[in-house]
Parts: structure tokens; C-alpha cells; sequence
């Protein structure tokens, strides 16, 4: 992979810390606009359809907040944005948008549409690769090869796309995503045949060439910034001679992080960033063209990217017009119910509307709870529970959203009731081994929570923590007061 190794040498790089929960639509808008899910509004990978009373797939309908492309075209800029998550329908970003749906020819995912004519003709079928084209893949015997031949000939289209736009068109900014890596991940696991274990290899090798043509038309006066928003644990590639491609996989495959490059002019060089988030690219973007962080930005510039000496931004970015098209399709719903014409498909949908709801409630109070607003996601939490009263995980988390917002004793009552169902329901089958007392112990995972609390009720204790208080509940396990239990 010599094009990121030249990166990694002549640069930034480190790993950079996800959000909660981890969503690709959600993590890459957060990317974007340098907020969190509760501001921009992408809760979801799919949203209610105001047309059928349906859902569909996730567009800028539901985004609430400006992109860091709009704050830039606001400032007279240019941007090209291709392929991007939730850039569906396409809109005027300064300079052109391809957006996520155009490697599915979806109509009305270029902008403007002169261009249209042009771009359409550069989208890559999955048809048109050959055996040849696949010997970087070394998979004759793939029965799989047709997924593959699906991954990447969308990464062929936005490369296209991508590259047309460079050169053909004056821009400031281009902002090219590429899903291949984490689709090839979900087909091709690490743990999967051998026949299949230079597949994902294979792809970090093409991404590879396709961002040396990157670099190639940004030019030497350009910044490069590379960035994955989060691993795909336990779908890593397997060991590997390369040496930049091992360092890769164990920034990318075995850690719950993304990870950060950057080079170009006034980039520091050959330096490790720490400490950063995805909530701090977008103000380091916005850095780079001399702006401070918008208002509502949770980020900073990343100070390491910078090198030493450059002064901070000081100008302020000004936020673009947010999204209106949610507000106008709903008051379109409702002339037409008002003219008395009704969908009669919808009500055959309502499950599905309510499914995808539940989902949008609780990523959001899982958002509000990592950022430590367990206040706010108690409404979201009681709904959910009120709808689905046999959800333990949800409750579980709402006894989170007591114990953070500091309601103990509705954090104490919730979890007695959650552990006299979970003790009542497995009665019968508990082993000797299960009976046993064993005070102190703590859970680390999730799933263990409900055993916690069994066995804090077992060993008859009051409240004895091996977390930090500020810790003392979260996904890594719960230390919850428990009141003490008499027999009688």
C-alpha cells in the first residue's frame, strides 16, 4: 500500500475515538457536522416516508444541521461532495453533489444537473469486471464473486465521479467516501473459509490505488486527510507481510477506534495525534481554510494536524441553511389528507413506522447517555419501555438514565424489578454452581448486567463497586445500590 504509506511518513496519523451508537449514516453525518445525532437528526438508517406512510432508506430530509460543505459554500467556496451518507437528493453545495445514490442510479443524485448527462455515463456496472480485473482478488473458486463484483463497482463509480469532478471542475473542497472496506468486512469475515482471505486484503490494496489517484489531482498544495470512523471488530483481515498494511489492520480491525491521516502544506510531519474524536474533523476542515468552529461544533481543531507555529483560526464560520425538505413534505401529507385523499398502502406499514421510531428513541437516548445527559433520555427510555414492556436491554438502560441523572431511588426500584423477572424466569433452571454466593463480582459486558444483579442480591450486599463512580454504570458492566432482601 506505498499511497498510505507515503501518508503515514510524510504526515498525521493515530486513531480517534467513535460514537455511540455505532451506525454508519449516524457516525458519518456526525463527521460532517461536527454534532452529535440528538443536533443533526440522522437517528437511523432509514427514516418514515411521507409518501407511502412507509420507511426508506435515510435521506437529507431528516438532517437538521449544515454539513461542513455548506458552511464553506456559504463563505463563497466550492465543494464537491461524492458518495457521501445522507447526501440524497442531491443539493448545491458551492460545486457539485453526487450523492449516495447515485451508485444505484438513483434519480435525482447529481447536482446541478447539468452534469448529469456526463456522470451517468461514468457509473460502473458490476457486469463489466472481467476475470482480470479480479486477479488482484485471487479468487477463481469465489462463489461470492458476484457481491465483490457489486462493492467495488460502486467504489469504480464515486472513484469515477470523483475524479471527473477534480479535473474538470474548480474546486476548494472534495469530500470523497467510500463504503467497500466495511461491506467487504460483513460478506468476507476474518473468521470465515480460507478460500475467501484475500478478499479484504485485495480491497485495501484497490482503495489503495484509487487514493493515489487521489493525490495525484489534489496535487503537492493540497491536504490530504484519510479517515475511518470506526473498526470492524473481529472482521479483520488476517496477518499480513505488508508491513503499512499490518499497521493499518491494527488501528482499523482490532480496535473499537477509527483512524486519522493527514499530509499536505502546513501539516506537521511524522507525528501521532492523541485524544481526538470524529466530532473534531469537521472544525480541523474548517481550520484549514482559516474559520473557526461553527456554533453548536462539540469538536476542536486537532492542535497536532497543524504544524507548530501556524496560528489558530480566528475568523468565524457562519452555518449554512439546514434542510427544510422533512417540514415540507409533512404539510404536503397533510393537504392532501385534508382534501379527504388517503394512503391505503400505510396502514398495511405501521409496523414497520413503529419499528423504525423505537430504533430512532433509543439511538437517540443511547447518544444522550454518551454524553453523559442521562436527564434528557429518560423520556425517550420511558416511551420505549411503555411500547415494549418485555425489553430488559431497554430497561436496563433507563435505570442508566436514573443512575447518571442521579434518580437513585427510581434507578434502585427499576432494577429490583428487573431482577426479580429475571430471577423468577430462571428459578428452575439455576445450577448449584449458579446459587453460589460471590460477593464483589462485577460484569463486563452488557448482556451480564441482569446476572450482576442476581448476584448482588444472592451475596445480600448492600453496594460494593469495582467501578470508578463516575463509571459505576455503562456498557462495560453496572454497580447499582441494591436494597438488602430478608428471608422471612
Amino acid at each position: 500500500m506505498p499511497n498510505l504509506n507515503r501518508m503515514v511518513e510524510s504526515g498525521v496519523m493515530g486513531r480517534m475515538a467513535t460514537l455511540t451508537p455505532a451506525i454508519s449514516p449516524i457516525l458519518w453525518t456526525s463527521v460532517a457536522t461536527g454534532q452529535t445525532a440528538d443536533r443533526h437528526g440522522i437517528l437511523d438508517a432509514v427514516e418514515p416516508d411521507p409518501v407511502t406512510g412507509g420507511v426508506r432508506s435515510i435521506t437529507r430530509a431528516s438532517l437538521q444541521t449544515p454539513a461542513v460543505w455548506d458552511i464553506l459554500a456559504n463563505q463563497g467556496l466550492r465543494c464537491h461532495v461524492v458518495g457521501w451518507p445522507v447526501t440524497h437528493p442531491a443539493k448545491d453545495c458551492g460545486g457539485a453533489c453526487v450523492s449516495d445514490g447515485f451508485v444505484h442510479s438513483v434519480p435525482g443524485s447529481i447536482s446541478p444537473e447539468t452534469l448529469e448527462q456526463e456522470l451517468t455515463s461514468l457509473r460502473f456496472s458490476p457486469q463489466e469486471w472481467t476475470g482480470e480485473e479480479l486477479r488482484l482478488f485471487d479468487q477463481d473458486a469465489d462463489k461470492r464473486l458476484a457481491q465483490l463484483a457489486v462493492i467495488l463497482a460502486e467504489a469504480a463509480s464515486v472513484q469515477a465521479a470523483a475524479t471527473f469532478l477534480m479535473e474538470a471542475e474548480p474546486w476548494d473542497l472534495s469530500a470523497v467516501w467510500f463504503g467497500a472496506i466495511g461491506r467487504a468486512c460483513r460478506v468476507f469475515p476474518s473468521d470465515t473459509d480460507a478460500i475467501y482471505s484475500e478478499v479484504v486484503r485485495g480491497i485495501y490494496r484497490f482503495l489503495d490505488l484509487l487514493l493515489g489517484r487521489l493525490m495525484q489531482l489534489a496535487g503537492p498544495d493540497a491536504q490530504v486527510m484519510l479517515v475511518s470512523n470506526r473498526d470492524s471488530r473481529n472482521q479483520s483481515v488476517r496477518t499480513t507481510s505488508d508491513a503499512t498494511l499490518k499497521s493499518m489492520e491494527d488501528l482499523i480491525g482490532q480496535n473499537p477506534r477509527g483512524i486519522f491521516c493527514a499530509t499536505g502544506p502546513g501539516v506537521a510531519r511524522d507525528e501521532m495525534m492523541f485524544g481526538a474524536g470524529l466530532l473534531d474533523l469537521a472544525p480541523t476542515v474548517l481550520g484549514f481554510f482559516g474559520f473557526a468552529p461553527a456554533p453548536g461544533m462539540r469538536g476542536q481543531p486537532i492542535s497536532e494536524v497543524y504544524t507548530r507555529g501556524t496560528c489558530a483560526p480566528s475568523e468565524p464560520a457562519m452555518n449554512g441553511p439546514a434542510s427544510d425538505a422533512s417540514r415540507q413534505a409533512a404539510e404536503d401529507i397533510a393537504d392532501l389528507e385534508a382534501l379527504g385523499y388517503t394512503d391505503t398502502v400505510a396502514s398495511q406499514r405501521q409496523l414497520q413506522v413503529r419499528e423504525a421510531r423505537t430504533r430512532r428513541l433509543y439511538n437517540l437516548a443511547l447518544v444522550l447517555l454518551s454524553r453523559q445527559a442521562g436527564a434528557e433520555a429518560i423520556a425517550p427510555l420511558k416511551q420505549i419501555v411503555r411500547e415494549n414492556s418485555g425489553r430488559l436491554d431497554i430497561q436496563f438502560q433507563l435505570a442508566h438514565a436514573y443512575f447518571q441523572s442521579g434518580n437513585l431511588d427510581e434507578c434502585r426500584d427499576l432494577c429490583e424489578q428487573m431482577l426479580a423477572r429475571f430471577t423468577a424466569g430462571a428459578a428452575d433452571a439455576r445450577t448449584s454452581r449458579d446459587r453460589r454466593r460471590r460477593p464483589g463480582w462485577s460484569c463486563t459486558a452488557p448482556g451480564r448486567g441482569a446476572r450482576y444483579l442476581r448476584s448482588c442480591r444472592c451475596s445480600g450486599l448492600r453496594h460494593r463497586p469495582r467501578l470508578p463512580a463516575d463509571r459505576a454504570m455503562g456498557r462495560s458492566g453496572a454497580c447499582i445500590p441494591i436494597r438488602r432482601r430478608r428471608k422471612a
